[in-house]
């Protein structure tokens, strides 16, 4: 049987492998611990070939983290879009999309808490976390402003942007619980949990929805 030729990957299928292989290796190594070759070993590509792509290790771990940060925002709001047009509906579906596979789960913390010193303390990472989770804020807080006032429980600035944190810490609160394994809540009950608290956050009420 004639040995079957390996499929030539396009430029866009060895930069996702790139950007995943720095995820992994991050997650794994942390920051300081990962190195260039580290990444090329666990991608299965040389060196040099990564050269082709990034200039450098920093450029590299810039893009993997923008792009981790963009995933997770679509992820959540493809779904709220499939939910239909009603916004308590969409609001149901962006809370547990954010609280569900694939992104609930040790390596996306770990990947994650390596950034949170430097999103504080350094300007360029601070700029990349203001750029990537503004979209997600944006919609979340669309979606929050449309379900109380579909409510009529309509808001100013100020109370929309309170009630917004509120959201956005009830979400990002469980997901770190359950990425750290601290409690029982896993799958749909970890993203009931989420509705639940953010229904009672808003003071609204969420129908009543199959797993």
């Amino acid at each position: 049987m004639a040995k079957q030729a390996k499929k030539r990957l396009s430029r866009q299928e060895r930069y996702d492998t790139l950007i995943d292989a720095t995820y992994r290796c991050v997650a794994q190594n942390g920051l300081e611990g990962t190195t260039i070759r580290d990444i090329a070993e666990f991608a299965g590509v040389t060196f040099g070939l990564i050269r082709h792509y990034f200039r450098n290790k920093e450029e590299l771990i810039e893009a993997t983290y923008t792009t981790v940060t963009a995933d997770m925002t679509k992820h959540a709001h493809v779904a709220a879009e499939q939910a239909g047009p009603d916004p308590a509906d969409q609001l149901f579906a962006f809370v547990k999309a954010s609280l569900s596979e694939p992104f609930v789960s040790p390596h996306y913390l770990a990947f994650w808490s390596n950034f949170v010193g430097k999103v504080l303390f350094d300007p360029r990472m601070r700029e990349l976390h203001e750029q990537g989770f503004w979209r997600y804020r944006q919609v979340l807080t669309d979606l929050v402003s449309q379900t109380l006032g579909q409510a009529g429980k309509p808001t100013d600035d100020a109370a929309l942007s309170i009630a917004v944190v509120k959201v956005n810490a009830v979400i990002d609160g469980l997901w770190i619980e359950a990425c750290l394994g601290v409690d029982a809540l896993q799958g749909p009950d970890l993203a009931q949990a989420g509705i639940d608290a953010v229904a009672a956050v808003l003071g609204v009420s969420f129908p009543n929805k199959p797993d």
